[in-house]
């Protein structure tokens, strides 16, 4: 898992409530034919299986993070989780990474472990399995 800053998503003009619920993913100055939920990419992290990316609304009115999985390809989506809506905010404070395949994402003050799976059946068994306040390592949060 490398951080990186190739990625970005399409800014919006008009007022804030017009905006659309997704944006439309830009690599290196193309825009692509993918698009992923939220206005502001605030990390991005290519991985053994495909792309990380996590966004936000930068919303006055309850702040929701996303992680989305996409494809080597960057075609797909193949797993998207959302914390946060309204009056309800979600916030990513921190991230950090166990090895290739777990991180731990702490949101607003929760401990959030994720897991890329290698095996997965999308709805049912997500390519991003999520464990709440466990790591790898069993240690809990508290």
């Amino acid at each position: 898992m490398d951080p990186i800053n190739t990625f970005s998503l399409e800014r919006h003009a008009g007022e804030y409530h017009t905006w659309p619920p997704r944006s439309r993913l830009i690599h290196n100055g193309i825009i692509l034919d993918l698009s992923l939920p939220g206005y502001d990419l605030i990390r991005q992290y290519d991985t053994i299986d495909g792309f990380l990316f996590v966004t936000d609304y930068d919303s006055p009115y309850g702040e929701a993070t996303n992680f989305i999985f996409v494809d080597k390809r960057v075609e797909r989506v193949l797993s998207e989780r959302s914390f946060g809506g309204m009056y309800a905010s979600f916030w990513l404070e921190d991230l950090f990474w166990h090895d290739a395949r777990n991180f731990t994402a702490l949101l607003s003050g929760c401990e959030y472990v994720f897991t890329i799976r290698s095996f997965f059946i999308p709805y049912f068994y997500p390519k991003l399995g999520i464990r709440v306040g466990e790591s790898p390592t069993g240690r809990r949060s508290g």
